[in-house]
């Protein structure tokens, strides 16, 4: 499997993707933050090392074949931290980074990749624009482009990771593939593979100022 990393930060998704497949190769990923891309390219391995950095300037057409695009895209807009946030006062239209899907769609307009899978904050399906939601909006602008859409609401603990965090997914299917995503239950029985216990120092670090 061939994919695109967008919005790739230090290599979150890449990760998760080559635990998942291991034989996945990275054609590009798209970082802004330098440190980040440092970082990512000190990880991860791409395809001919290609890194690159405004999302918004990359013609979709010069993008490698894939068959899948990854990308969590800004959520500072439709986060109930962020200062532009609707339960905050704030307007979505008026923050630039909220329209930081468009690149997304572009590339799916342009490639057609066999599926995608976005990620963004919760709160994304409560930010009004319109007569709807800023995540109808989303949605709406990827099954234009020839995809089936299935969204959820995902808690870290549900996939045993002990932090209580929720993260919305956006997961798209070409439609000529006949085919629709499904997620699985939010039932998690087991035990967290990591406890905070795990990531606690024990060992002796010796004296510090």
């Amino acid at each position: 499997m061939r994919f695109v990393d967008a919005f790739a930060g230090i290599g979150g998704f890449h990760l998760g993707v080559k635990r998942a497949v291991p034989d996945a190769e990275c054609v590009m990923a798209i970082e802004w933050n330098k440190q980040s891309q440092v970082v990512y390219l000190d990880n991860h391995e791409l395809v001919d090392d290609r890194m690159e950095s405004d999302i918004t300037k990359i013609d979709p057409n010069t993008i490698p074949d894939c068959d899948a695009i990854f990308g969590g895209f800004p959520c500072p807009s439709f986060s109930q931290a962020g200062k532009t946030h609707i339960l905050n006062g704030g307007e979505v239209k008026d923050d630039e980074r909220a329209m930081l899907y468009l690149p997304l769609v572009e590339i799916l307009r342009a490639k057609q990749p066999k599926f995608c899978i976005f990620e963004n904050v919760p709160g994304l399906a409560r930010t009004k624009y319109g007569d709807g939601t800023f995540l109808d909006l989303i949605v709406g602008s990827i099954e234009e482009t020839g995809y089936t859409v299935t969204v959820d609401i995902v808690a870290n603990t549900a996939v045993g990771i002990p932090q209580d965090r929720k993260r919305l997914f956006i997961v798209g299917v070409r439609e000529d593939l006949d085919r629709k995503f499904t997620f699985p239950p939010h039932l998690f029985l087991g035990k967290c593979r990591t406890s905070m216990e795990d990531l606690l120092q024990t060992q002796d670090i010796g004296e510090y100022d």
